[in-house]
């Protein structure tokens, strides 16, 4: 096995491929408070398709100076081609970030935890339409 002569400092960005950029925006920025740092959109030959293609590219930022990186295509085709097929198994692909994005859903956690008792909240995945999912336990 080689070995790097030295690691990585950081990752610079993690990219996902989605639906909507807005209700993508309005999750992790207006919900999580993530900043949307860069975004940018263009059209480039694809050489998989043999065609053109137009997408946007969008980057909410972390502390650490890296990013969550989205795609959002103009065309269904590419849409479809490129999004993430989830396992029937999912919880195991999940971003888990080490921060005050818990906390600061945590008051929101604790007024379903008083209301139903027990809440299950799964951020492990994000989805087309980019939501936490919240299960309201017996």
């Amino acid at each position: 096995m080689s070995q790097l002569p030295q690691l990585p400092q950081r990752l610079h960005h993690y990219a996902f491929v989605i639906r909507d950029h807005e209700a993508n925006r309005q999750f992790f920025e207006d919900v999580l408070g993530l900043p949307l740092v860069a975004t940018w959109c263009e059209r480039v030959f694809n050489t998989e398709v043999q065609r053109e293609v137009a997408y946007c590219h969008t980057f909410f930022g972390l502390a650490d100076g890296s990013a969550l990186a989205f795609f959002q295509f103009a065309d269904a085709e590419m849409y479809a081609r490129s999004k993430a097929v989830y396992p029937q198994i999912g919880r195991f692909q999940h971003i888990a970030p080490i921060d005050p994005v818990i906390q600061r859903i945590e008051p929101v956690l604790r007024l379903l935890l008083g209301l139903f008792g027990r809440v299950s909240v799964s951020v492990a995945r994000v989805s087309p339409a980019s939501r936490l999912r919240f299960a309201l336990l017996p």
